[in-house]
């Protein structure tokens, strides 16, 4: 069981009394860890960022996809992976993401080795605590990509 307490001394005549409370917050921290699980493990690559391309979190997957290691690689903005000529396009990703409560779109990043990598993306916009951030879930169509062009060319 995990406990939360929450508890003070007060001075009482007779001396000091622990007033206090306990609460069993076992179903909230197996939650947290369930969805973290899924998170850490699943083979779809999830980012999260906030208004200004922020990072907040990227999970295994995302990283892999752009080449990086997620334990050793720091990782805080989309604009990491954005290269110099598709910067116009980021600008209008966020004016749409103003618009617009889901969204879906292909990109084209830029990874830690400098490949091109493509993602299907769809981006879905979060309110939390009055904090508004944005969920990628993506697909790495990268070879998916490549063998179609390469079958366009076999064919011509």
């Amino acid at each position: 069981k995990w406990v939360l307490d929450k508890g003070r001394i007060k001075n009482h005549s007779n001396g000091q009394i622990l007033e206090g409370i306990l609460l069993d917050i076992t179903d909230q921290i197996e939650d947290k860890q369930f969805y973290q699980t899924i998170f850490e493990n699943t083979d779809s690559i999830i980012c999260i960022h906030d208004l200004t391309g922020n990072l907040l979190h990227v999970n295994k997957a995302a990283a892999q996809s752009l080449e990086y290691d997620i334990s050793e690689d720091k990782i805080e903005s989309i604009f990491k992976f954005v290269r110099e000529e598709d910067t116009p396009f980021i600008e209008l990703y966020f004016q749409e993401l103003e618009k617009k409560e889901k969204l879906t779109i292909d990109l084209r990043l830029k990874s830690k080795n400098n490949n091109s990598i493509y993602w299907s993306c769809r981006v879905s916009k979060l309110e939390r605590k009055g904090i508004t951030s944005f969920i990628i879930s993506a697909w790495d169509v990268t070879e998916k990509l490549k063998t179609e062009k390469k079958l366009k060319e076999s064919e011509q």
